[in-house]
């Protein structure tokens, strides 16, 4: 993810990254960040968790609702140089899949996520997205009850 490479001052190309998802008890649902060097998959580093949301809370309750308590399923990719976090939410109203995109910053030194908009990827029964890259760079999101969502772009087409 050249985002990250930037942000965190690493030699483009050099690491991958990844999440674990699931919520800070009591605080907010959030993707725990990591990466790890693309010559040695063994010592993975901890870049804490992603985004503070804070619980059952919403950015836009008319195309989001809330974010519940913890986030199952978090992926992490970048389209037209943000960052996009599809993820799906549970231990709240309704469990669902959404998306979040926002500004990437270091926080005490750690990536941070600063939402800037959300939404629901399906109102239907869609759930635990995975996103994958085709040979041509094109993001694919597949996911539980749905062969295929969507195919993602990068702002330049």
């Amino acid at each position: 993810m050249p985002l990250l490479d930037r942000l965190l001052q690493r030699e483009p190309g050099k690491y991958l990254y990844g999440t674990l998802a699931g919520g800070l008890a009591g605080h907010t649902p959030t993707p725990f960040l990591y990466s790890v060097s693309a010559n040695n998959l063994k010592d993975w580093t901890s870049h804490g968790p992603l985004v503070d949301l804070g619980s059952n809370t919403t950015l836009d309750e008319k195309w989001c609702g809330e974010f519940g308590r913890n986030f199952e399923c978090s992926n992490l990719m970048e389209v037209g140089g943000k960052l996009l976090l599809l993820t799906s939410t549970e231990g709240g109203e309704r469990r669902w899949s959404i998306w979040i995109t926002g500004d990437l910053s270091l926080k005490d030194g750690l990536p941070q996520l600063t939402p800037t908009a959300s939404g629901v990827l399906d109102w239907g029964s869609y759930y635990a997205a995975s996103v994958g890259e085709s040979k041509d760079g094109r993001k694919l999101a597949l996911g539980k009850r749905s062969l295929l969502l969507s195919v993602l772009h990068d702002a330049d087409g």
